[in-house]
């Protein structure tokens, strides 16, 4: 049984206002949004101003508009529009240092870390042949392709490591970790002889 449109719950958009906002697209797109619940008698589409500080925004006509929530705030709003004029989100995003030439694959934005586990990967890119100013260079001009083959295979063989044969034998061969454990395995010998001479001692002479 198809649902009945009555019963469909509105739709709800959210419109992100950035300072210096143009007025004139807000109402282009409330406009229709508010005749189409006209038209229809009842609310097809419900939406709410944000923005990033809860505070009032200023549009680009000098109006101020009274933001209905935060950005930053919990808002399950799925449809987001963001309405914004001038530089305010290009100077926002050089100050997260988030611009095309200033992030990578291990960025640092403000007072968090990079993806360090991604050192490995980006490592590559760091070597000449993968980085060269050369168009004609066939490493760079196809590193992310090489270089996704790489770990690839580096990925597999770290997954085949345990299966290689006589690899899981060289702790029996090179006790090595019996070196760095050595306090914790003389207090086991001292655990099992102590419990070995309380065993003798119990036994009829």
């Amino acid at each position: 049984m198809a649902d009945d449109p009555m019963t469909e719950p509105p739709q709800r958009v959210a419109f992100l206002l950035v300072p210096n906002f143009s007025m004139m697209a807000l109402s282009a797109v409330l406009e229709p949004f508010r005749a189409a619940n006209w038209v229809a008698r009842r609310t097809l589409y419900d939406w709410r101003l944000l923005s990033v500080d809860g505070e009032p925004v200023m549009a680009s006509n000098d109006g101020v508009l009274m933001a209905q929530g935060g950005f930053y705030q919990t808002d399950f709003t799925k449809q987001i529009l963001f309405l914004g004029d001038g530089s305010y989100l290009d100077d926002a995003a050089t100050a997260a240092h988030l611009q095309g030439n200033t992030w990578g694959m291990m960025n640092e934005t403000g007072s968090y870390p990079g993806q360090a586990w991604l050192w490995l990967y980006s490592f590559w890119y760091q070597i000449p042949q993968f980085n060269s100013d050369n168009p004609d260079n066939y490493l760079t001009s196809h590193a992310d392709a090489i270089i996704f083959y790489i770990m690839a295979v580096l990925s597999l063989g770290l997954l085949l490591l345990p299966f290689i044969p006589g690899l899981k034998s060289i702790p029996r061969w090179i006790p090595l970790h019996r070196l760095i454990w050595r306090d914790y395995y003389r207090q086991q010998l001292a655990k099992t002889s102590a419990v070995g001479g309380g065993d003798s001692s119990n036994e009829p002479g």
